[in-house]
């Protein structure tokens, strides 16, 4: 499961370094998987694999998703 949610982000990484070279985001991040829960300025929660995913996201997407706890949210 690790594995593939791990090729899932290398190929989600690989098409933002290509689309989205010119927003100046950090698109390529490592394959540690730790993950994180988060929140953003609605209440919304999502969990991210690690903390470069969660800089990327808000990056890539201007959202602003802030780390709440390590692991996964319930």
């Amino acid at each position: 499961m690790k594995f593939l949610l791990c090729l899932v982000l290398v190929g989600i990484a690989m098409t933002a370094l290509e689309a989205n070279e010119s927003l100046g985001c950090q698109t390529l991040c490592p394959l540690q998987y730790a993950p994180i829960c988060t929140t953003d300025d609605s209440g919304n929660t999502q969990t991210f694999p690690n903390e470069c995913a969660l800089r990327t996201e808000n990056c890539l997407k201007k959202t602003n998703f802030q780390k709440t706890a390590d692991g996964p949210c319930p």
